[in-house]
């Protein structure tokens, strides 16, 4: 990906234009965002933080609806009560799935990052497989017969110089044969 700076140039709202931004929808919209990112990103924070909130306002309730259980004597407020436990569970579930969804996350990631591993590997390996079969087919011009040396040639380096013509073997003839002798020495044959 190419990243690029560019310069732009800022001037004042043309007048008689009216402005498309709206505090409130578009602040909703950026807590919405947030939230669903949290969400998506960090289950147990998101989850524990709600399950949380719903609890103060269990304990809330229940603490108010208990001083006038205790003053009275009487539950006036069945629905209250009701919605106390409906909370309750509420919290309980909300804990629960940031729980479990945290543990799966986890073993999304570490599943993609085996697949990523994976893929790292072939390829790797798909390079080098390619690497091979080009050094294959270029490997006839690098095996080529050597070059003989003739009175002729240049040499292959500013440091090299040819055999003199003394020590270099005729191309007809063989190579000189060895005799063990009574010495314990080689004697070369004619």
């Amino acid at each position: 990906m190419n990243l690029a700076e560019v310069s732009i140039d800022y001037r004042d709202r043309p007048q008689g234009s009216v402005s498309k931004l709206n505090t409130v929808s578009d602040g909703a919209k950026v807590l919405k965002t947030i939230g669903t990112l949290l969400r998506d990103t960090k289950p147990f924070a998101f989850f524990t933080s709600l399950s949380l909130v719903l609890a103060l306002i269990t304990i809330g309730l229940g603490i108010f609806l208990s001083f006038q259980y205790w003053e009275t004597g009487l539950m006036n407020r069945i629905p209250t009560v009701l919605l106390i436990r409906l909370l309750g569970i509420c919290t309980f579930l909300c804990f629960f799935s940031g729980t479990i969804l945290t543990s799966l996350s986890k073993n999304q990631k570490n599943k993609y990052e085996q697949d990523l591993t994976l893929l790292r590997q072939q390829r790797a390996i798909r390079q080098l497989s390619i690497q091979i079969l080009r050094h294959k087919q270029n490997s006839s011009h690098f095996y080529q017969k050597p070059k003989t040396l003739t009175k002729s040639s240049k040499p292959l380096h500013p440091l090299h110089k040819p055999f003199p013509s003394t020590l270099r073997p005729s191309e007809e003839s063989s190579p000189p044969k060895f005799s063990p002798s009574a010495s314990g020495k080689s004697e070369v044959l004619a």
